[in-house]
């Protein structure tokens, strides 16, 4: 399984987007929202020549601390599981 760098050496366009959830937090005149260090999802998206090729995303536990080297590289191994029409092994 190759990552990002690999897949960009080759010539592919990847775009990484990490989404993070928030909290509500209590302050004096009610509730703010805030950056949660859990849970959160990661997408992954392989262009070639503005074309999507494939897309792949991972979703951090509820649990667990935020990780997006982790999130990145489910992401592209699910992508690859996913990826019926072999596109990226040209």
């Amino acid at each position: 399984m190759e990552g990002v760098k690999e897949l960009r050496q080759r010539g592919f366009t990847v775009k990484v987007r990490h989404n993070r959830n928030f909290k509500l937090i209590p302050k004096l005149n009610g509730f703010a929202p805030a950056l949660s260090s859990k849970g959160g999802f990661t997408e992954v998206n392989i262009y070639k020549d503005e074309d999507l090729l494939a897309s792949g995303w991972s979703a951090c536990c509820g649990v667990d601390n935020y990780n997006r080297k982790l999130g990145v590289k489910i992401a592209i191994l699910l992508l690859y599981h996913n990826d019926n029409t072999n596109l990226l092994k040209l």
